[in-house]
């Protein structure tokens, strides 16, 4: 890995986009999965981006996928921290990151049951202490995975990201029968799984003047899924009721 960065060290600033994924970066010799495996490949993420990023050229965008510890948030505060430092200096274009979090089950291995809620309130914690000024509002893209805030900390952690134009919410919630208030002036595609009162008893986009697409997925409530105010843009929505024929609605 560190000869490669060295070797390849000028590549990045050639690059329109650049994608660092956590899932690429679990070492092949582990063969069991569990939280070696995950916490091995987030080291690796923060190696690579301490060693990609800098650079005499500004990235347009940069994605990246990171998975959340069960136990600890120092290595994601070293990748925030160097994000902190990318944005604030310029090698990131303003405006341009996407950034998928994941959380992580007992075992270590991305949790695809029930969201986490210790590993939301680390993130929020840990975003809401570390983050730069500028961090969250360059945020084009955001992806939630798995993860269970409090109404405030989701509301917060949103809000700051002034401009996002893409959000997606998988398995993320903020409690039992929470409604999800929406209204991002640059929001072009929205994206919520999983909605039921065990997550969220509505959608809620208030103002949206640019958006064009919503998928709402595995939706199975009493209520209707979602509500609009302003959206003059919409183009597209999607909605998938998971109920079988005898259950309502």
């Amino acid at each position: 890995m560190a000869v490669l960065s060295r070797r390849w060290r000028r590549l990045p600033g050639l690059l329109q986009r650049l994608v660092i994924d956590a899932r690429e970066f679990e070492p092949a010799a582990l063969r069991a999965g569990g939280h070696a495996r995950t916490k091995r490949a987030m080291e690796r993420v923060a190696g690579a981006v301490e060693s990609l990023l800098p650079g005499d050229r500004a990235i347009e965008r940069l994605r990246l996928d990171a998975y959340l510890l069960r136990d600890e948030s120092y290595t994601v505060r070293r990748v925030v921290e160097r994000l902190n430092d990318a944005v604030d200096s310029g090698k990131v274009a303003a405006g341009g990151l996407e950034l998928v979090f994941r959380a992580t089950g007992g075992g270590g291995a991305p949790d695809q049951d029930q969201p986490s809620k210790r590993q939301a309130r680390r993130l929020a914690r840990l975003l809401a202490a570390a983050a730069s000024p500028s961090l969250l509002p360059s945020v084009a893209e955001l992806s939630l995975v798995n993860l269970r805030f409090t109404s405030p900390a989701l509301a917060s952690l949103l809000g700051r990201c002034t401009g996002l134009e893409e959000l997606g919410m998988y398995q993320s919630d903020a409690g039992f029968g929470a409604v999800l208030d929406v209204g991002h002036a640059r929001l072009r595609r929205l994206a919520v799984h999983a909605v039921d009162e065990a997550m969220y008893k509505k959608l809620r986009v208030s103002s949206a003047p640019r958006l064009e697409r919503v998928v709402v997925a595995n939706w199975f409530c009493r209520y209707a899924p979602v509500s609009f105010g302003h959206v003059p843009c919409l183009r597209e929505l999607h909605l998938k009721n998971k109920a079988v024929y005898y259950q309502e609605p």
